[in-house]
């Protein structure tokens, strides 16, 4: 079993930054710019890199939410879908 350490956070009145939540915003941002440089080359277009790229984190936190809700808290899907 792995154990449980609490994790900082910032608090900004009433606004909390979990350091789980910058690690992950730095990994998308370094992930889209390595994309974007690889794009550029290969001599693909950037642009359609970077739409792709919004489509696919999109995509993956729509999944990601639909994920949860269908598979960890099923019961309050049907007492209330919307």
């Amino acid at each position: 079993m792995l154990p449980f350490f609490e994790q900082p956070a910032l608090h900004l009145g009433s606004l909390t930054i979990h350091a789980f939540g910058v690690a992950v915003a730095v990994g998308l941002w370094l992930s889209l710019a390595m994309a974007e440089r690889r794009f550029v080359r290969t001599s693909l277009d950037p642009t359609i890199g970077a739409r792709l790229g919004g489509w696919m984190l999109g995509g993956g936190f729509l999944g990601a939410h639909l994920f949860s809700v269908l598979l960890y808290f099923p019961t309050q899907l049907r007492s209330d879908p919307w």
